[in-house]
């Protein structure tokens, strides 16, 4: 989660990480749950996430739109809006590059805001997404949580 300010500041990371042993939907209730629970203790302005992407492996794809759809129902049920960017549009926001390689964009996003290299992929990713939303987004305002 970022806030915008002149320069985003990060107010917290993490991964919600599901025991890949459980039935995918227990998976998803895992994710939908701590999903709340970051909303409830963090009080977002507003959800960003990245848009679905081509893939060669289709169950994979399947299986994001299925955690996506769960993450945007915990939006919807806490009553934030929620903002959408292509993968294209993150990697230029990040490296200026649409065609970048997602190792560029999470050294990119280590450099922009000083992160330690124990900052996962993952993580670099989110704060990529959120950071896109307050690039381009200027209806976002100073202060607000994303």
């Amino acid at each position: 989660m970022i806030s915008r300010e002149r320069t985003p500041q990060i107010i917290t990371t993490g991964e919600i990480k599901p025991d890949p042993r459980l039935p995918f939907a227990e998976r998803l209730n895992i994710i939908f749950r701590g999903i709340e629970a970051v909303i409830s203790d963090t009080s977002p302005d507003a959800v960003v996430v990245e848009g679905l992407f081509h893939a060669k492996n289709v169950k994979s794809v399947i299986k994001l739109g299925h955690a996506r759809g769960v993450i945007l129902l915990a939006a919807a049920r806490a009553g934030l809006p929620v903002y959408e960017y292509s993968p294209r549009e993150v990697k230029v926001a990040a490296t200026g590059y649409g065609a970048a390689e997602k190792i560029q964009v999470e050294k990119m996003i280590k450099n922009i805001l000083s992160l330690p290299d124990n900052i996962g992929n993952h993580a670099c990713d989110a704060i990529a997404v959120a950071l896109c939303h307050h690039h381009t987004n200027k209806a976002f305002s100073a202060g607000e949580r994303v």
